[in-house]
C-alpha cells in the first residue's frame, strides 16, 4: 500500500526555518545524494608535480594509485607526467616526459598493469616521429619507450588518445590509434588503427580504418568480451559522422562494424570505450546525440543489435559522458560527465553519477571548480566501496585538476565522517551522546545532548551527507527527533510517525541515500515507511511478520534499498521481502540460521554490499555469519565476546566489512576484532560507564 501522510495526529512535520530555507524538501527530477567528497591532491603544474589528467587511476600491487597527467612535469613546456599517490593523498612524481625524439609527450591515456608486474601506457605525441609512443615503467620508476608510432609513412598508427591499453588473454597488448594507417582523400594523416604488441614492443596492425561508408577515428580503448573478441568504438567516419561500434577477432583479425549510431534516437560520437556487464551485454556512452544532443548511455548485445538507450543526458544530470562506465559490486554503473550538473546546464564543471542497469540516474557529486572540474577520466572502485578519480581542471590555485575520493556508504556509527565507526555511548542520566572519534585515532571526543532515558536511539544518515545524525524515537508520542550533521548539529527535524508499541526500523527504503522514518507494528505485522524522497509526505504500508518476530531491516539484495526482514527466534528462521521484487511475497526469502537463544546481528561481513544472515551466541561467544558473497555456502565463525557482553557490530577499520565487536558494560570496554587483519588484530578501548547504552547496539 502506498499513501499520502495525513495531517492529523499520525503525522506532523516541524522544521526549523533554516532547514526550509536550505531546501531540505526534495524537488522532482534527478535525485542527488551529495556524499562525502575528499580532495586528495590538487595538481600544481610545478616541476615536481603534474597538471591536467584525463586518465583513470590504477591501483598498484603496493596498494598505491598510479596515473598520468598530460601537462606539467619537469620540462618546459610541460609534456606530462607519470605519478604515484597513496590512498591518503601523498603524491610523488615517477617520470616527466621530455618529448620528441626519445621520449613521449602528452599522455592522455591511463596505465595498464600487465602480468609482468610493470605498467604500460601511450602518449599522443613524442617519439622518433612525434606521432606518439608506447612506454613501459616499473612501479619503482624505471622507464623506457618500447615503440614509437610512425604514422601513414610507415603503415603504422599515430596519435593514440584516451584509450588505455589492455592485455588480452593471449598475453599481447592491444590498443587503438586515432590517426595513422593509410592516407586518403581528405585525411592525409589516416583515420586510425587497431594494433597488437608484445611486451617488448613488436607491433602488428590488425585493422586500418578508412571511413566512407565505414566508421573511423577511435578515441577510446578496447574491451575483450567473454567470447574472446575485441570490441571498440569509433568517433565518426561514417557518412553521417555519428560513429559506431566494431568487433575484431584477435586470432583472424576479422573486422566487423556492428552498429552505426543514429544521432537523435541513439546518440552520436562515442569517445568512451565499452565495458561488458555482468549480464553479458556491452554498455557504453556517446559524447553527443540523444534528444538533447548531450550524450546517451546505451546497452547492446555482443551481436550488435538491438541498441537500447538506457539514459539520455539533459544537462542538469550532466553532459558529455566521455569516459567508460564501471559496473560496481552493487550491480549499478558509475561514471563521469565532462560538463553539466550543478548549474542545471551544459557549461559547468561535470559530475560523478550512479546509474541502475535500467538507466535511473543519480548525481553523486557535481564539481564546482574549487573541488575540481571537467573529469575526462572514469572512476575506479576500491573494496571499501569508495570511488577514486581525477579531473582535468579546477582545484587549487593553478586550476590544473585534482585527485578525489567519493565515499558512497555511511558506516554504522560514523559521526566524524571518516568512513569508520566511532565508539559512541548514550548516557541516559544526562541525554548525552559521547563519541570517541576514530578520525583522531581515538584521542578526541565529542559530546552532544539529545534525548532522554525513555527514548529509543535511532542514529542514521537522515540528511544524506555521509555522516550519522543523532536521532531518537519517542514511544510515548510517536515523535522522531533528528539533529542533522549537515547543519553542524544546529538544526533539527521533528516528525510524528508511529504509535506507542511500534518498533522503529530506520533504513533507506527508497534508495535516495537518506534514511527514511519507519516503524514495525507487532500487533498486526505492518511496516509503515515515511519516505524522505517525498519530503515525508508519502508512506508505504506492507504487512510482513508475526507478533513474536524481531524486525531486522537491511539491504539483503544489494540494490541500495532496505528490505523488509524479520527473524523468528522460535525457529531460527529469517523471512525477507526484497525491494528488488517490489516486496512480492511470491519471491520472499526464507533462511534458517540461528537458535532460540541467539542474538541476531545482521550486517555486511564480507564486503559485497549485501547484508548477511548472522547471529551472536552468548553461551559460547561465537559469531556465525552466512555470507551472501559466497551465495550462502560459506560460514564465518569467530569467537569474540562473552555472555554479558553487548554485540555492537560495525565497520571500525574502514575496509567495507563489518567487524565482530562487543561492548562490556561491567568495564565500559569496546573490544573489536578487525576484518582488515583477517581477524588477527583487535581494538581495545575503554569508553563508557556501566549504565550507558552503546549506540551501535542493534535494536
Amino acid at each position: 500500500m502506498i499513501g499520502r501522510a495525513p495531517s492529523t495526529t499520525l503525522f506532523k512535520l516541524i522544521r526549523c526555518a533554516a532547514l526550509v530555507a536550505a531546501g531540505v524538501l526534495l524537488s522532482s527530477g534527478i535525485a542527488s545524494a551529495q556524499l562525502r567528497f575528499d580532495l586528495l591532491h590538487s595538481f600544481s603544474a610545478s616541476p615536481s608535480n603534474g597538471a591536467n589528467s584525463s586518465a583513470p587511476l590504477i591501483k598498484g600491487p603496493d596498494g598505491n594509485f598510479y596515473g598520468t597527467t598530460y601537462n606539467g612535469g619537469g620540462n618546459v613546456p610541460g609534456k606530462g607526467t607519470i605519478f604515484k599517490v597513496t590512498p591518503t593523498g601523498a603524491f610523488s612524481l615517477l617520470h616527466s616526459f621530455a618529448g620528441y625524439p626519445s621520449d613521449g609527450d602528452t599522455p592522455y591515456s591511463g596505465l595498464l598493469l600487465a602480468n609482468d608486474g610493470n605498467f604500460y601506457g601511450t602518449t599522443n605525441l613524442g617519439g622518433s616521429s612525434n606521432l606518439g609512443t608506447v612506454y613501459m615503467i616499473t612501479p619503482g620508476g624505471a622507464f623506457s619507450v618500447i615503440h614509437s608510432f610512425g604514422g601513414v609513412a610507415m603503415g603504422d598508427g599515430a596519435r593514440p588518445l584516451y584509450g588505455s591499453l589492455i592485455q588480452g588473454t593471449d598475453g599481447y597488448l592491444y590498443g587503438v590509434t586515432y590517426n595513422g594507417g593509410v592516407a586518403s582523400s581528405g585525411n592525409v594523416q589516416g583515420r586510425g588503427t587497431v594494433f597488437r604488441m608484445t611486451l617488448g614492443g613488436a607491433t602488428a596492425i590488425l585493422h586500418v580504418f578508412t571511413g566512407g561508408t565505414n566508421i573511423a577515428f577511435p578515441y577510446g580503448g578496447l574491451v575483450q568480451a567473454n567470447d574472446g573478441n575485441l570490441y571498440g568504438t569509433a568517433y565518426a567516419g561514417d557518412l553521417a559522422g555519428n560513429g559506431g561500434v566494431f568487433r575484431i577477432d584477435p586470432a583472424t583479425f576479422a573486422f566487423t562494424v556492428l552498429h552505426v549510431f543514429q544521432r537523435t534516437s541513439e546518440g552520436a560520437n562515442p569517445i568512451a570505450k565499452l565495458i561488458q556487464g555482468v549480464d553479458g551485454n556491452l554498455y557504453g556512452t556517446t559524447h553527443l546525440g540523444g534528444s538533447a544532443d548531450l550524450g546517451t548511455a546505451f546497452r547492446m548485445p555482443l551481436a550488435g543489435s538491438p541498441v537500447t538507450v538506457i539514459h539520455t543526458f539533459m544537462g542538469s544530470d550532466g553532459s558529455a559522458p566521455d569516459q567508460p562506465l564501471i559496473q560496481a559490486t552493487d550491480g549499478n554503473f558509475y561514471g563521469t560527465t565532462k560538463t553539466g550538473g550543478r548549474d542545471g546546464g551544459v557549461g559547468c564543471c561535470g559530475t560523478v553519477f550512479k546509474m541502475t542497469p535500467s538507466g535511473v540516474l543519480k548525481i553523486l557529486h557535481s564539481f564546482n571548480q574549487a573541488d575540481g572540474a571537467n573529469p575526462y577520466a572514469p572512476v575506479i572502485q576500491m573494496p571499501d566501496g569508495a570511488l577514486y578519480g581525477t579531473t582535468s581542471s579546477g582545484g587549487g590555485s593553478a586550476g590544473a585538476g585534482v585527485i578525489f575520493r567519493l565515499r558512497l556508504t555511511t558506516a554504522t556509527g560514523d559521526f566524524d565522517w571518516d568512513a569508520k565507526s566511532d565508539f559512541t555511548v548514550f548516557r541516559p542520566s544526562s541525554g548525552s551522546w559521547l563519541t570517541l572519534n576514530s578520525s583522531t585515532n581515538y584521542t578526541t571526543f565529542s559530546n552532544i545532548t539529545w534525548g532522554t532515558s525513555s527514548d529509543k536511539l535511532m542514529p542514521a544518515d537522515y540528511d544524506g551527507d555521509g555522516r550519522n545524525d543523532p536521532a531518537y524515537f519517542r514511544p510515548s508520542d510517536g515523535y522522531w527527533h533528528i539533529l542533522t550533521s549537515g547543519s553542524g548539529f544546529t538544526d533539527s527535524i521533528t516528525v510524528q510517525w508511529g504509535a506507542n508499541g511500534d518498533l522503529p526500523v530506520v533504513g533507506d527504503y527508497d534508495g535516495d541515500g537518506k534514511a527514511d522514518l519507519a516503524v514495525w507494528r507487532p500487533s498486526n505485522g505492518y511496516w509503515l515507511v515515511l519516505t524522505s524522497t517525498s519530503g515525508y509526505t508519502m508512506f508505504t504500508a506492507t504487512q510482513w511478520g508475526a507478533t513474536s518476530d524481531k524486525p531486522m531491516v537491511g539491504d539483503y539484495d544489494g540494490d541500495g534499498k532496505a528490505d523488509l526482514a524479520v527473524y523468528r527466534p522460535s525457529t531460527g528462521y529469517w523471512y525477507i521481502l526484497l525491494s528488488t521484487t517490489n516486496y512480492s511475497t511470491s519471491n520472499m526469502v526464507a533462511q534458517q540460521w540461528g537458535a532460540t537463544t541467539d542474538i541476531p546481528v545482521p550486517a555486511d561481513y564480507d564486503g559485497d554490499h549485501k547484508v548477511d544472515f548472522a547471529v551472536f551466541r552468548p553461551s559460547t561467544g561465537y559469531w556465525y555469519a552466512l555470507l551472501s558473497g559466497a551465495n550462502y555456502t560459506t560460514v564465518l565463525a569467530e569467537q569474540w565476546g562473552g555472555g554479558s557482553d553487548v554485540p555492537v557490530p560495525a565497520d571500525y577499520d574502514g575496509d567495507g566489512k563489518t567487524d565482530p565487536a562487543v561492548w562490556r558494560p561491567s568495564t565500559g570496554y569496546w573490544i573489536v576484532k578487525l576484518s582488515s587483519t583477517n581477524y588477527v588484530n583487535y581494538l581495545y578501548y575503554q569508553w563508557g560507564a556501566p549504565t550507558d547504552v552503546p549506540v551501535n547496539k542493534l535494536p
